[in-house]
Order: structure tokens, then C-alpha cells, then sequence
């Protein structure tokens, strides 16, 4: 990483603090019209979000976000892989274990009191939750760190009177192999090939800039094979292999595999502090959405399913198979959105019954119900025993790898500037892109 990019990192960073503390000194009034009290209601509502908002040393997060983007780059964006394979392995990453904050920011007199404390890259990378800001920005920087060029770019929303509606924030990158400039929206990619058109189609973007841009030309193997790569780093980062050996899920039934990795969630569910959009699992220093790490345990398991997403990449289903039967569920629905206690529903996996309905499987019998009621009841003794292993990461960058962004960074031919050359635009960065209020999608 090169000393620019450093420097607009650090001014990030620091807005980012400014935020937190300006946020904790108006809780301190009686009166809470902008929500802020709730906010920070939020914010320290698991270890992880406190012990990330209580760090307002820019030195130390400026280090630790540093040491993230040369760990991820050096598995995800290495010299072993091309250009498009560092942008998709990285969009797969952020989608795998990034997620959007989970609070209803429409409850708030002013959205954008939710989206100022999650304009940097660090809010994703270091606790795994940011608003567009923060995800693109993370995208920009794991590709700079990894040897191409990028930049955030405010995109608008424009209503049918002409007047800028929304905005949003998204990542324009410059290909160091062939100069090709391409429009990526890590908030909008979802794993499929539609979603890589993020918000190109729908947003007023500057014409000189359309013209240059294009979608990340990839096909469904390819997805898969990046989709692969994340996941493997991911199993093994997070140790999702030792968590089920724990929870004996090789020696369990189908019903009892499923149940026994939904109530290990459950054990570790981040706190509601109210109602939230989506729920997420703690695992050490950060948070990870409950239907990614679900494909975790199935992909470290052998466990076959099928992705099925439609809209945000939280609203996805995962098709897999319970004792010879096809059956869905959706992540998203499986735990109560403001319960602590025992917060695992209803709405489980569901198959289509004698009469070709959906139907909840424990709805199908008493007997089926009855197996429900005692897989749910076991596995939550299993769950309390597990312990909850260390992040394996490597420990050493400070001492023997802080070289390695820099090195790649020196590889890479210096872009020629054009008029209307977007590879030229890529090497300018600017702060106005972070600005508060722009991720109110």
C-alpha cells in the first residue's frame, strides 16, 4: 500500500472516531429525537460491535485494518490469480463475510445517523458490518493492497422530476493486465451473475464514465470456483471444521446435522437490542449473517445445497435435502429479529407436502414435530459445550509480510492519463465519496 492510499485511509479512520465520539456525547442529553441513545444501544449490543466502537485509537485501527487487507490479499489476491479473479474472489469475500448493519435505519428521524458510524473500510473489515461506504471502500483498498487500481465513486438515484433521490457508493477498478475499467457493487452482489450489474443500470452516472465502464465479464463456473476459494480461507480463518467436529455433526441424521449448526447460531447470536433486519453470529472479534455461515458449515461438511437468491444478498434460501426430501430454508426467517431468549423459530426448513404445498417439514406429522422438538432440545446441550476456537490467522505481518502490498503495488506500470481515460481517474482519491448520508439506499 502505497503512502497516498495510506493517508486516505488514516483521514477515514479518523472521521470515523470523530463519529463515534460525537455520537456518544449527544447520548448524554435527555433528549434523544435523532435516536442516537438507540444507536449506541446498537452498537454495543455484542462483544464484538462494543470492544470495535470502544477502539478510538487511529494508530491501532489504522494497523489492524492494514494487517487485514495484506492477510485477505495474500490468500484472495496473490500473483496465482488474474485481475478478474482478484475482483470476483474479493466481491465473494465481502458478500461472504461482510453484511450490511442490521438495524432499520427507517425507524431513525435521520437514516443517516445509522450509516456515519459505517463510512470506512475498517467498519466491514474489522467487525464485518458496513453500510455501501464502508463495503466499497473495503473493495477499493483489498484491490490496491493486492496490486490494482480502484477508487470509490458516488453514484446517484435520480426521481422522475429530475431531483437526486438516493446514493450510494461503489467501486470503479482498473485492471493492471489490459487497462480494462470495470463498475463493481460489492452492497448489491448478491453471487449471482445478474447482481454484477449492481447499480450500473439504475443510477445516473456520469456519461464520460458509462462509457469506459463495463460489468465484470465472468460465467457461473467462475463464480462457483471463487465462491470455493472464499470459502475454504473462510472454513479454515474461522476454524468451521473444529466447531463440527464439537458438535458431531459427521455422525448425526440429516434433521440432526441441520439442527445441531442452527443452535450452535443460536448459542452465538449477536444480541437484539430491537427488532433487526437480519441476525448474525458472533464468532471472536467480529460478526458474520447467519446464512453465510450456514454455507460454511454445509460446504465443511459435504452437506449439498443450492444457492437461491433474489434481491439483497440477505433475503437468500438455501435448497438442501432432509431424509430424501428436497426442503428450503430461509436464514433470514430462522431466528426471531428482536429475541434473546431461545430465539430460534418456527420457520425452519420447509418441503412441499402430499398436496404439492409448502409446508413447514415439522409441520407435516405429530411424529415429524415430535423429532423437531427433541433434535432442538439435544443439540442445544451440544451447542452449550462447544468452545468457540481462535481466528487462525497469521500473526507475523507486522514482522515479516508488511512489504507485501507495497511490492505488488511497485509491479504495476503506472496508468497513463487521458482525457476520459477512466484508468487515469482511478489514480485520483477523494474524500467526498465517504461522506455520511449517502448510503441511505
Amino acid at each position: 500500500m502505497n503512502d497516498k492510499q495510506k493517508q486516505v485511509i488514516r483521514k477515514e479512520i479518523e472521521k470515523h472516531i470523530e463519529e463515534i465520539l460525537s455520537d456518544r456525547e449527544m447520548a448524554k442529553r435527555e433528549s434523544d429525537m435523532f435516536g442516537t441513545k438507540r444507536l449506541l444501544r446498537y452498537m454495543e449490543s455484542s462483544t464484538a460491535s462494543k470492544s470495535f466502537f470502544d477502539n478510538t485509537d487511529v494508530d491501532d485501527l489504522m494497523s489492524k485494518y492494514e494487517e487485514e487487507l495484506i492477510r485477505v490479499s495474500e490468500a484472495l489476491g496473490n500473483s496465482t490469480f488474474s485481475s478478474k479473479q482478484k475482483m470476483l474472489n474479493f466481491l465473494e469475500y465481502i458478500r461472504m463475510s461482510g453484511m450490511y448493519e442490521n438495524i432499520d435505519m427507517r425507524k431513525f428521524l435521520m437514516p443517516q445517523t445509522v450509516s456515519a458510524i459505517s463510512q470506512s473500510g475498517i467498519n466491514v473489515a474489522l467487525l464485518g458490518k458496513g453500510v455501501c461506504a464502508s463495503q466499497a471502500s473495503f473493495l477499493r483498498d483489498l484491490l490496491i493492497t493486492s496490486g490494482e487500481d480502484a477508487i470509490t465513486r458516488k453514484v446517484y438515484f435520480i426521481d422522475e422530476d429530475g431531483m437526486i433521490e438516493d446514493q450510494h457508493l461503489v467501486t470503479y477498478a482498473c485492471s493492471s493486465k489490459d487497462g480494462a475499467n470495470f463498475f463493481l457493487d460489492p452492497t448489491w452482489y448478491n453471487g449471482t451473475i445478474n447482481s454484477l450489474e449492481g447499480s450500473f443500470n439504475s443510477a445516473d452516472i456520469p456519461e464520460q464514465h458509462r462509457s469506459l465502464l463495463s460489468m465484470l465479464d465472468v460465467t457461473q463456473e467462475e463464480i462457483e470456483s471463487a465462491r470455493d476459494t472464499v470459502q475454504e480461507y473462510l472454513i479454515d480463518r474461522f476454524q468451521i471444521k473444529d466447531i463440527s467436529t464439537q458438535l458431531g455433526i459427521s455422525e448425526a441424521n440429516d434433521l440432526d446435522k441441520q439442527i445441531r449448526i442452527l443452535t450452535f447460531m443460536e448459542k452465538n447470536l449477536a444480541p437484539a437490542s430491537e427488532a433487526l433486519n437480519c441476525r448474525s453470529v458472533v464468532l471472536g472479534n467480529r460478526e458474520i449473517e447467519c446464512g453465510k455461515l450456514l454455507e460454511l458449515f454445509y460446504k465443511a461438511n459435504n452437506i449439498d445445497y443450492t444457492l437461491k437468491c433474489s434481491g439483497d444478498k440477505y433475503n437468500s434460501a438455501y435448497v438442501t435435502t432432509i431424509d430424501g426430501m428436497e426442503t428450503t430454508i430461509y436464514p433470514k426467517s430462522a431466528f426471531i429479529s428482536d429475541r434473546n431468549n431461545n430465539p430460534l423459530s418456527r420457520k425452519l426448513h420447509f418441503a412441499k407436502n402430499e398436496q404439492g404445498e409448502n409446508q413447514y417439514l415439522w409441520a407435516f406429522s405429530d411424529k415429524r414435530q415430535q423429532q423437531f422438538k427433541t433434535s432442538i432440545k439435544e443439540s442445544r446441550k451440544v451447542a452449550d459445550a462447544v468452545i468457540v476456537p481462535e481466528q487462525k490467522m497469521n500473526k507475523n505481518l507486522r514482522a515479516t509480510n508488511r512489504q507485501f502490498a507495497d511490492t505488488l503495488r511497485a509491479d504495476v506500470a503506472p496508468v497513463e492519463v487521458l482525457e476520459n481515460n477512466l484508468a487515469a481517474v482511478t489514480q485520483e482519491v477523494t474524500h467526498d465519496d465517504s461522506a455520511p448520508g449517502l448510503d441511505d439506499e
